[in-house]
């Protein structure tokens, strides 16, 4: 690519460029590329390399395999750092590490000298295969675990390993972004604060200066802007000196005059004097002026201009603009003509004013540059202190922190030495994933480790140590990161040099060959950016446009699609008659709704039909389709609906503005109504809402000629019987939300108000809500749910928090997208979002706009770039001066440029099929705009392969004559009756590329019937009634007794505790020693009696032993603990006790069942030994009757019988069944009647009898 460059007075960033001739892509190489090779040379465990790596090339396979390698080669775990852009990415990456180690432990001899192979290109010798089986277990075994972390939690861990060198307390929290965020906003607010108290000082200046020329919605995003990259800003302020270094290096740079201002240099202009000793002549404009008197009309109103502003000294100011207008053209140049013929005398004298205006009105913008950027800085320095203060009293850092204070600690002098030296393990080794989107404070960091690696003698002489960068220059998109290529190729020199002269081995390797895409898409992507319009940008400016776009794919033989459909316009709305009234509401056009539908119909008619994907041999599933834009816009609503309203599962949008959701917006004014009632337009807006529904007419009826607030009006129209009902149930409604919301935590305030009835819908307000504004709002009311519980986690909750809260944050939610194809759904999302992933078709609808189409994207703030070390801003664009307006250019290029970047990411996501839509107003598309681009480069580059069909009212297609596609149609008319030329965008243009392989699974079953989307069953029922608890009835914890042995005395509370444990254990023992032989019983029961944490003494433990081996062979008892018993047999039952239903639980210590009768054994280790069954205790009476009256319900022909088994005697008490029976008549306990029975034993831990 040949370029023009800017001519150097000018200084003009535009650029010219020049066609290549030779500008298609070659054909294909035949054979399929062998991609070992290059990974192999990649991933050499003795060199360094730089890796340039394509989309979809597989650099996550050759980091891992990097990684692999160098463990075989000898390197620990601990000895590797391999940093990642994402936690993703650092979890995808540690998983491929665990699965391939584990594999090599497991496998076979003969799978693991393949993988072997594969992985060295070479056969594995014995000792190499050792150490792979080895390698598994040292990697479970690594303390901490491999280090595959992003350069964020790399330096957390710094920072929490050495506070005294990083001067940083260990013991620091992170804060997340809504966290940051709320305190920024409060810090804001502190300054504003403080500049009330003094106004007198330069901050308050700075502040008297900004706000008057700047909107309150552009203030808060510059703040918003600054403040979001405090890490660079703090970069900036380091590199000059601090903040007065910084502001004196601007003026330095702008060559600005201090200590003046706007008023007084504008008055300067107007003397006589003039402005820096340039003064007006003023006998020659006096002159200039009559002579242009005698001119034509125009030049006799010029003569009038000049000669008020020579006549009236005072007055010079106010007549400025017009006087300017004689000599400047709006754009701030010398006009062409300032005289006409008859007036050419005066030439001389107005052109030396109109340069003296230039420089003086010049000299003033450069004013404003320098105080505009000062005002800025110092204010936003003073946000930032406080909010440093805020972080630093509770002990709080956010993530531009743990990066700036970790390269803050790694400058200090053998600080890198010695981190290096402190760390676990010998670190020898790094990785770094993503290097384009690497931010200088990131390089900073890694260039000190591997400065250390490199220059340290102890090290250097090594020769072990190296470091590996994998990147695409290609994929840079993260300049609102500080992402730079720039810096990508700048660190590849950087490496390299420090590399090569520590003697070590230096590599770059360039990646290929795409796994990822089909031929259809790699040959589609290497036609468009063949053109250097399009390419410009991708690659570094010194190659000197050496470099080509060039994929090699792997996938050969496989089908693939790219289309780029036709441009949607917007219809031309009809003219409006004149004088009628506006009775209906018009339907605006809207060229994204149309694009949306037919997105959604193409989708539609896949699924329905079973549309195949040739290339995988199964039908198309939802998940195989992503939705890619630029930025969000009305659209990916339109998008959402338009899929949800032909039951196609969506996933929404990958991030959501929470506040700008209808729904949360009409959630968040009730709870603000509720606050603050007399708030009229709140109120309003809720009365319209869904969850009230009151028409237009009903609050004209309330709202117009009240003599109060709304909120009076209403209730006094609720307490009008005559007046409509919905008043009233309006009225209710609020009030009983508002008398409770106090008392209610904001989660279950909300849950309340979506799920209870409301007046708009009897059934639910989350009813109303879908009602109204259709399932698009089921996402919005999820995400604002969550935002209610997130809120709940770290603040006292309560609703005027919460919403304040809200209102403090960007309120922005990001969401994960699980592109699981087992939860199949559409997914939309912006590209930046979608980078990494990859999807078999892809739809790029948003592709006929520009940066410069949002006036968001306009650089205001111009950040350090080049030779320009400060940065420059100005309130207002009539403020600029000519070296900010060639600044803001060169930014505008770069912007440009990284808009091209994008594009390719864009289209490299997609593996087999890539959809090009197009919506927009204009008549013409513009030739900067992605879908130009990738037209034209299809057109051009691919020529007779592109298949032009013509698209019909009903949705068919009609293939077109080669000779409509090309550039060179005459311009003749068409003769009748002959088809006309389509337009440029007017076509479908297709290219595709046939299935020619065996196809490739994936494995993906084939959707199932869908189903239709809907509300919930539980969301369109009201809940039933609330039961009555049943009350809870535990036998054996029975208080109506007088027993003289219910409590123990409070002296011997510690003896009882003590005999209570040792009960406790032998009913342990009776538990699982009658399982034991008898011949292993003794020495089972003294270990589980001698274990510490009984704390029993020898003497206990001997005499309970000796208890339980007698009974267990005691063959009084011998049925007791025969194989028809089962041991801990927990029970439940409902009963009525003195006519109150209760549920019983229960546990029967031991259960005996035989043919005819059912024994329940209850053993007791109590001090007390009845002499006969009169001196037993009352409850247990209770205990056993009510244990017995369940169990008869479940054998009811059985008798069943019960007995105490007193442990420290062996001695058993039958209890008589008529005392049994008495004691239930006692505490009025039957059977609850019910149709089945309702008592029922719960499952036995031993063997059923």
């Amino acid at each position: 690519m040949a370029a023009k460059k800017p001519a150097p007075a000018k200084e003009e960033p535009d650029i010219e460029i020049k066609r290549v001739p030779e500008a298609a892509p070659p054909p294909l190489p035949k054979g399929k590329p062998d991609p070992n090779v290059v990974q192999r040379q990649a991933s050499d465990p003795s060199a360094s390399v730089w890796v340039t790596a394509s989309a979809g090339t597989g650099k996550t396979k050759v980091l891992t395999d990097r990684v692999l390698r160098l463990m075989l080669n000898g390197a620990q775990p601990d000895q590797i750092l391999c940093l990642t852009f994402t936690r993703a990415a650092a979890s995808v990456m540690t998983n491929r590490i665990r699965e391939e180690l584990s594999a090599w432990a497991t496998c076979d001899d003969d799978s693991l000298e393949e993988r072997l192979t594969k992985l060295n290109g070479v056969k594995p010798d014995e000792d190499t295969t050792k150490r792979a089986r080895q390698l598994f277990a040292e990697f479970l075994d690594a303390y901490g675990g491999m280090r595959v972390q992003t350069i964020h939690s790399f330096s957390q861990s710094l920072l929490r390993r050495f506070p005294i060198e990083s001067g940083i307390p260990p013991y620091f929290d992170v804060m997340d972004e809504q966290t940051s965020s709320e305190m920024l906003r409060e810090a804001q607010a502190d300054v504003l604060r403080d500049v009330q108290r003094d106004p007198t000082t330069p901050l308050a200046k700075a502040v008297q200066m900004v706000t008057p020329e700047v909107p309150e919605d552009d203030f808060a995003a510059i703040i918003g802007e600054l403040t979001y990259r405090r890490g660079q800003l703090f970069s900036v302020f380091g590199q000059n000196g601090g903040l007065e270094g910084t502001i004196a290096n601007i003026y330095k740079y702008l060559a600005a005059p201090t200590g003046t201002d706007t008023a007084t240099m504008m008055a300067q202009l107007n003397s006589n004097t003039g402005l820096n000793g340039t003064a007006p002549d003023i006998k020659a404009l006096r002159e200039a002026a009559d002579t242009l008197a005698g001119g034509t009309p125009s030049d006799l109103e010029k003569a009038k201009i000049i000669k008020a502003w020579i006549l009236h000294p005072a007055q010079r100011e106010e007549l400025f603009n017009d006087y300017v207008s004689v000599f400047l053209t709006q754009d701030g140049d010398m006009r062409k003509r300032l005289t006409t013929k008859a007036t050419a005398d005066a030439q001389d004298a107005l052109e030396k004013e109109a340069k003296r205006l230039i420089e003086g009105i010049e000299a003033i913008s450069t004013m404003n540059v320098a105080r505009g950027t000062e005002a800025l800085l110092r204010l936003t320095a003073a946000v930032l202190e406080k909010y440093t203060e805020k972080k630093r009293s509770l002990n709080l850092l956010d993530f531009d922190d743990l990066v700036y204070n970790a390269n803050k600690m790694m400058s200090q002098d053998n600080a890198a030495g010695w981190v290096l030296q402190k760390l676990p393990g010998n670190l020898k080794h790094i990785l770094v994933d993503e290097a384009q989107d690497t931010n200088p404070d990131q390089w900073e960091l890694v260039a000190a480790v591997a400065k250390e690696f490199f220059t340290n003698p102890a090290r250097k002489a090594s020769k072990d140590n190296t470091i590996f960068v994998v990147g695409d220059e290609k994929q840079s998109i993260f300049s609102f990161q500080r992402a730079d290529p720039r810096e990508f190729n700048l660190h590849k020199q950087f490496f390299a040099d420090l590399v090569k002269q520590a003697g070590g081995r230096w590599r770059e390797v360039e990646m290929e060959i795409a796994f990822r895409s089909s031929p259809a898409i790699t040959r589609a992507v290497d036609a468009v950016f063949a053109n250097p319009e399009a390419s410009d940008g991708l690659f570094f400016e010194g190659d000197n446009g050496e470099k080509q776009v060039r994929h090699n794919p792997f996938r050969r033989g496989q089908a693939g699609v790219v289309e780029v459909h036709p441009v949607i316009r917007a219809e031309k709305a009809e003219e409006p008659k004149p004088w009628s009234l506006p009775l209906q509401m018009e339907a605006k056009p809207d060229p994204s709704v149309e694009m949306a539908d037919k997105i959604a119909d193409q989708i539609k008619g896949w699924l329905d039909s079973g549309e195949q994907l040739q290339s995988r041999k199964r039908p198309i599933n939802p998940s195989d389709i992503v939705i890619l834009v630029r930025r969000r816009s009305e659209f990916v609503d339109n998008m959402v609906r338009a899929l949800k309203k032909r039951d196609i599962p969506v996933a929404g949008a990958d991030r959501m503005a929470l506040r700008e959701q209808i729904a949360v917006m009409d959630l968040v004014a009730l709870g603000e109504v509720l606050l603050f009632p007399k708030d009229d337009y709140k109120l309003a807006c809720v009365l319209k809402s869904p969850i009230i529904g009151l028409n237009d007419q009903q609050l004209e009826n309330l709202a117009v000629g009240r003599s109060g607030d709304l909120w009076e009006a209403l209730k006094t129209k609720a307490a009008d019987k005559k007046a409509d009902k919905i008043y009233h149930d309006a009225f209710e409604y609020l009030s009983g939300l508002q008398k409770n919301m106090n008392a209610e935590r904001p989660y279950e305030f909300y849950s309340r108000v979506l799920m209870n009835p409301c007046p708009a819908n009897a059934k639910s307000g989350l009813n109303a809500m879908y009602s109204r504004l259709g399932f698009e709002a089921e996402d919005p009311l999820v995400e604002f749910m969550n935002a209610v519980e997130r809120f709940e986690k770290i603040h006292t909750p309560s609703l005027q928090g919460f919403l304040s809260w809200l209102d403090a944050g960007e309120a922005e939610v990001k969401r994960e997208m699980n592109m699981n194809p087992e939860t199949p759904r559409v997914h939309i999302m912006t590209v930046h979002g979608a980078k990494g992933l990859e999807a078999p078709i892809v739809f790029l609808p948003d592709t006929t706009g520009l940066p410069e189409d949002n006036a968001r994207a306009r650089p205001k703030f111009l950040w350090p770039a080049g030779d320009r070390k400060v940065p420059l801003w100005v309130p207002r664009a009539d403020f600029e001066s000519s070296v900010f307006v060639r600044e803001r250019e060169k930014a505008e290029l770069e912007r440009d440029r990284e808009f091209r970047r994008l594009m390719y990411v864009a289209m490299t996501r997609a593996a087999d099929r890539l959809y090009v839509y197009g919506a927009q107003n204009a008549d013409k598309s513009s030739e900067k705009s992605w879908y130009s681009l990738i037209r034209k480069g299809l057109e051009e580059n691919l020529k007779d392969e592109i298949e032009t069909l013509k698209p019909g009212d009903d949705g068919s297609v009609k293939s077109l004559a080669a000779s409509f596609r090309k550039k060179a149609a005459k311009a003749t008319p068409a003769a009748k009756g002959e088809e006309e030329t389509p337009r440029d965008d007017s076509t479908i243009l297709r290219f595709t590329v046939k299935q020619t392989a065996r196809p490739q699974p994936d494995g993906l079953k084939p959707l199932g019937k869908s189903k239709t989307v809907g509300i919930p069953v539980w969301a369109r029922t009201l809940p039933n009634a609330d039961q009555t608890p049943v009350t809870k009835f535990r036998p054996s914890e029975y208080k109506g007794s007088n027993d003289n042995h219910s409590a123990p005395s409070p002296l011997e509370a510690e003896k009882e505790t003590y005999f209570r444990k040792l009960g406790t254990v032998v009913h342990e023992l009776f538990e699982f020693l009658p399982s034991l032989p008898p011949e292993d019983r003794e020495a089972a029961a003294k270990k589980h009696l001698a274990k510490p944490g009984w704390n029993l003494s020898e003497k206990d433990q001997e005499m309970a032993v000796k208890e339980v081996l007698k009974i267990l062979g005691d063959p009084e008892f011998g049925g007791l603990f025969g194989p028809n018993s089962r041991a801990e047999v927990g029970i439940t039952g409902l009963f009525d006790k003195a006519g109150v239903k209760q549920m019983m639980s229960g546990q029967i210590d031991r259960l005996v069942v035989d043919d005819k009768s059912v024994l329940i054994i209850d053993f007791k280790n109590s001090v007390h030994i009845p002499k006969s069954v009169d001196d037993v205790q009352y409850k247990y009476i209770v205990q056993m009757a009510a244990y017995r009256l369940a169990l008869q319900q479940i054998y009811p022909d059985k008798e069943v019988k019960c007995a105490l088994l007193y442990t420290r005697q062996a001695k058993l008490v039958p209890l008589p069944a008529a005392k049994l029976d008495e004691a239930l008549k006692k505490i009025d306990l039957k059977p609850h009647v019910s149709k089945k029975p309702d008592v029922k034993p719960s499952a036995p831990k031993g063997p059923q009898p």
